[in-house]
């Protein structure tokens, strides 16, 4: 199972320069929202999408993934919390936007168009992958 290192270090290098940006008044307080979801939200995917993602090059090339009962239970736990992460995003890109439309955010306007191709990305690509592996794995834990 590889650790994703691409997406870990993705996952920082938002983190790093999103708290490098200092913003007042109405954006601030929209940007400190913000920033309260989603340090919590890059911790649960790391903790449920990126070991179903680290699986996926194993599952594609027809070899059993290691740690199959942890991979479970990331799948589980994505499962039971994926609606809550779409959510997450949902209001991520609300407060975003909103903070883009703000002309006193000016500074962080491309950050948080990268931060919102990251979030369609995840959405479009990254968990149906991972729910297609944490899919995968359980069925075959199960017919062993």
């Amino acid at each position: 199972m590889s650790e994703l290192k691409a997406l870990k270090e993705e996952h920082e290098e938002l983190m790093h320069n999103l708290r490098s940006i200092k913003l007042q008044g109405d954006a601030g307080r929209l940007f400190r929202d913000m920033m309260h979801i989603l340090e919590a939200h890059f911790q649960a995917e790391e903790e449920t999408v990126m070991p179903l993602l680290g699986a996926v090059k194993d599952l594609a090339e027809e070899t059993f993934p290691q740690q199959e009962s942890q991979l479970v239970d990331a799948f589980t736990k994505l499962k039971g919390t994926y609606e809550k992460m779409l959510s997450e995003h949902s209001r991520i890109r609300d407060l975003a936007n909103r903070m883009i439309e703000d002309k006193s955010a000016k500074k962080a306007v491309s950050l948080l168009h990268d931060l919102l191709h990251h979030a369609a990305m995840e959405e479009e690509i990254l968990y149906p992958t991972a729910l297609l592996a944490g899919r995968l794995i359980k069925k075959d834990s199960n017919s062993i």
